[in-house]
């Protein structure tokens, strides 16, 4: 991400609470001058909300709806760029705005895995 937009200096993270608590991110992009936001607490409830709703099988128009508010919150408060760090909003990522600059850490893990076992064949 920071590759192609070497630029960033805010980045809005959507994640279960679980990752928040983690500070993985923060940790990570510190080093490089980027601030990360995260949605304000009753959003994230929202997002913990939809990220049951997809484990049970229903990620439709009402899920991708909290995912885009939890977007447009995260903006709002001055994030360049998301980052989408849990695996069931992944399976919604296509209500987010396509101009703004994404990160979907599931795809990004996929594609390392398929980089690795082609190194090793």
């Amino acid at each position: 991400m920071l590759a192609e937009n070497p630029a960033l200096t805010r980045v809005g993270v959507l994640a279960s609470r679980a990752v928040i608590l983690n500070e993985l991110y923060p940790r990570s992009f510190r080093q490089h001058g980027v601030q990360i936001l995260y949605p304000a607490p009753e959003i994230e409830e929202r997002l913990m909300e939809a990220i049951k709703k997809v484990k049970a099988g229903r990620y439709g128009p009402q899920e991708q709806g909290t995912l885009r508010r939890a977007a447009k919150e995260l903006v709002a408060q001055g994030a360049e760029a998301l980052i989408v760090a849990c695996t069931e909003l992944s399976l919604l990522t296509e209500a987010l705005d396509p101009a703004l600059p994404l990160v979907d850490t599931a795809q990004v893990l996929a594609e390392e895995i398929v980089r690795l076992a082609k190194d090793r064949t």
